[in-house]
């Protein structure tokens, strides 16, 4: 019987300690015992070769704007356009074009309003001896033999209301919708014009002609009928366009998608969501959605976690530990353990504005602008010291703007309170001088090892405008940052009306779409597509022009590089993987090409169809 007693006290002993451990560990301490999994570090491998002796003739593209805004809007889209793609280009002046030498390589491009500066003799002698000539934005008031040299018919002025919608009458880049005239993405100013009957029509609104090619003398016009082409939408149609002229073109890509999941890891919201609470359908549905994509789609998660909703600034660090205990261990520890990475979204969600900023910001979102930047600091740093407290081997890299509204304050503020962050990710689309922060692909210009790198997508597949952006910036950088919200599903602007299957559903369509389109895109966290694009971006690469082959060497181009190659009608390129890498066609664009090169120099032969 004494042994029976000692044993049940030896039991009961037992599990008083287990609760008292367990009282004392608390997930936190449990946590601490099982450090996170090693993750192999990614790098992004260069090659390079010997520039100097090789073979052909490179492609020369000269870009003349005149004064009027739109002139310099749309040669500056162009610029990037070039820039993104590994395209050089020169920029000239009106008494430069005498000098231009004609040839099928080079291309010539002008834009915009007060056309009649240019001189129209020396313009069509260099296209007619075989130049190409594109004209980037529509003019008006010019000779009628300006029309005669593009293509165009008959002109009638200008239409006198703006034209809504887009409508490809021939496949430009695969994956483009058709907008309908009840989509607000662009509005043109048009020539109300006809075509010549040799002319080939691209695109087209309401039955009014927008951009098409023409043969003239030796040489080939590309003219875009629109002023749309000053919206950074168009970049990868103008880019596109700009290909149909050569025999060849050359355009390279970065190939790097970024799944961004915003507001995540973040406070559990109270609520009711499709008859469950909130934080049970996060967990058990999105959660679980979530991974089944990331596996489906090779997808690897960037969190951008928040504080707390709160606008008041009222809890200190060591609360933000006490109150986000679990989304920080059970979904940070995920996201992490699977290759992901963990972003600075804010201490709270504030954009990190005062008023002195004078940023334009919309009352309906009814923040509350900051006192002074050191508030701000002290904010940043708490966060911080909540990430550290969970993750002490990890470092905050990136930054998420909350409602992608940034001011300069913040902007110093972060800088001096997260010297570790190199990274801010904000809007690529949007209104230049609004509310939100509006980036290109580059390093800031005062903090030079802060690096832009804006999202380009959101939200699941909703609209056919987002597929025309999301598309657009494919066609152009070969560039998808994407993002979404835990709580998407209750919200009515972002949920139009879906249950989350629904939601699911269209989330999958997106996805299923890119890798269709453009399988060459690899999944990265923020900080592994920051360096693989800055190596892109600071890559040297040389290509070169034969009559029947192209030859396309680099230094410190990444192993491998992506290129897309555009061939004109009647001429091929041999598919299937070789020594130097693997050439596939590009959807249903027969003579669109994606390259994917192994080696640093590579010659590509150029067919006749039927041979």
């Amino acid at each position: 019987m004494r042994n029976i007693h000692a044993t049940l006290a030896a039991i009961i002993l037992v599990l008083l300690l287990c609760v008292a451990v367990l009282q004392w560990g608390r997930v936190t301490a449990v946590y601490q015992w099982f450090p996170l999994s090693d993750q192999e570090e990614q790098r992004f491998p260069t090659m390079g070769t010997d520039l100097t002796e090789q073979p052909g003739t490179p492609l020369k593209i000269s870009l003349l704007e005149n004064d009027s805004v739109d002139s310099k809007a749309a040669i500056e889209n162009l610029r990037y356009a070039l820039q993104y793609a590994k395209i050089p280009f020169q920029t000239i002046k009106e008494e430069d074009l005498s000098s231009l030498e004609p040839s099928p390589h080079h291309i010539l491009i002008v834009a915009g309003e007060h056309a009649r500066g240019w001189p129209y003799q020396v313009i069509e002698s260099f296209v007619n001896r075989g130049g190409r000539l594109m004209v980037a934005l529509r003019y008006g008031g010019v000779r009628q033999e300006w029309n005669d040299l593009v293509g165009i018919d008959n002109s009638n002025g200008f239409l006198l209301s703006p034209q809504k919608g887009l409508t490809f009458e021939k496949t430009l880049f695969p994956g483009y919708p058709n907008l309908s005239s009840d989509h607000t993405l662009f509005s043109h100013s048009l020539l109300d014009i006809t075509l010549k009957e040799e002319a080939d029509l691209y695109l087209a609104v309401n039955d009014h002609p927008v951009m098409w090619t023409y043969d003239y003398g030796k040489g080939k016009v590309g003219y875009w009928n629109t002023t749309i082409t000053k919206d950074k939408g168009t970049r990868g149609l103008l880019l596109q366009s700009l290909s149909l002229l050569p025999p060849a073109f050359v355009m390279h890509q970065a190939g790097i998608k970024i799944s961004y999941l915003d507001d995540f890891p973040s406070p559990i919201k109270d609520g009711m969501v499709e008859d469950m609470e909130y934080g049970e359908f996060v967990k058990d549905v999105w959660w679980k959605s979530m991974q089944e994509l990331q596996d489906a789609y090779e997808l690897v998660y960037t969190g951008a976690l928040i504080g707390t909703y709160e606008k008041r600034q009222r809890l200190g660090a060591e609360e933000l530990i006490e109150l986000r205990e679990f989304p920080m261990v059970y979904y940070g520890r995920q996201i992490l353990n699977a290759g992901g990475e963990l972003a600075m979204h804010g201490y709270n969600h504030q954009p990190l504005v005062v008023k002195e900023d004078e940023i334009p910001v919309d009352e309906d979102h009814k923040y509350v602008p900051w006192k002074r930047k050191s508030i701000m600091k002290k904010k940043l740093e708490q966060t911080e010291e909540l990430f550290h407290h969970y993750f002490p081997e990890k470092e905050f890299q990136s930054y998420v703007p909350p409602s992608n509204i940034l001011g300069p304050t913040g902007l110093d503020a972060l800088v001096e309170s997260l010297p570790s962050v190199n990274v801010v990710a904000s809007l690529y689309y949007g209104v230049e001088g609004g509310e939100s922060f509006i980036q290109e692909f580059e390093f800031d210009r005062k903090y030079p090892e802060l690096y832009h790198f804006p999202r380009t997508a959101s939200g699941h597949g909703d609209t056919e405008e987002d597929f025309f952006l999301m598309t657009d910036a494919m066609a152009n950088l070969g560039v998808f940052s994407h993002f979404i919200h835990p709580d998407d599903r209750t919200d009515a602007d972002r949920a139009k009306g879906r249950d989350w299957d629904e939601m699911r559903e269209d989330l999958d369509a997106m996805y299923s779409f890119l890798s269709t389109h453009f399988p060459y895109l690899e999944g990265l966290t923020q900080q592994q597509a920051r360096e693989k694009l800055v190596t892109y971006q600071q890559s040297t690469i040389d290509v070169r022009y034969g009559e029947d082959a192209i030859t396309i060497s680099g230094e410190h181009m990444l192993d491998p590089s992506i290129a897309l190659v555009r061939l004109q009608a009647g001429k091929h390129l041999e598919t299937g993987e070789f020594a130097f890498g693997k050439v596939e066609g590009m959807g249903e664009s027969s003579n669109l090409y994606i390259v994917t090169l192994r080696q640093p120099s590579v010659t590509l032969r150029i067919k006749e169809d039927g041979s």
